[in-house]
């Protein structure tokens, strides 16, 4: 059962990580870009997991955990 003020606080904390991953990227190295790219589409998959685990447990009647 996922509580859904720990998701989104890991929403929050993993987009503050990678926009800044990403802004450090482009100041200092361009050949560390895709890099960032990876990371950052790695955390959206993450949350993507987390989420369609939360909605698994969703009974019929909507009864569970709601994110």
């Amino acid at each position: 059962m996922i509580n859904s003020r720990y998701v989104t606080l890991f929403l929050g904390g993993a987009s503050l990580i990678a926009s800044g991953l990403i802004y450090f990227g482009l100041m200092s190295s361009f050949r560390l870009i895709p890099v960032f790219f990876l990371i950052l589409f790695g955390l959206i998959a993450i949350n993507a997991a987390l989420v369609a685990e939360g909605h698994k447990h969703l009974g019929p009647e909507g009864t569970g955990d709601h994110i």
